[in-house]
């Protein structure tokens, strides 16, 4: 729809993510809040170490406070990768 398709013939398939990035169900919620703020993403499957979903987390499933951790954390790692050129 975003895409100007027609929703009632475009298939999943065709504007799906493929080979999405996962988290494990261990993964702290600072840090999954970090992976979607560094790699721009709104959402990451939960998988298990068998690739079995679980769920899909959300940036709204984060407390506040988590989110302002983690973009604490992406300001700093992109003023070190800054300074490191």
């Amino acid at each position: 729809v975003a895409k100007s398709l027609d929703p009632a013939v475009t298939t999943v398939t065709d504007i799906m993510t493929r080979s999405p990035f996962c988290v494990t169900p261990e993964t702290k919620v600072a840090d999954a809040v970090l992976i979607m703020i560094e790699r721009g993403f709104r959402h990451l499957p939960i998988v298990t170490d068998a690739n079995k979903i679980l769920g899909v987390f959300s940036v709204r499933d984060a407390l506040p406070r988590e989110v302002q951790t983690a973009q604490s954390l992406a300001e700093f790692h992109e003023q070190v990768n800054d300074a490191l050129g």
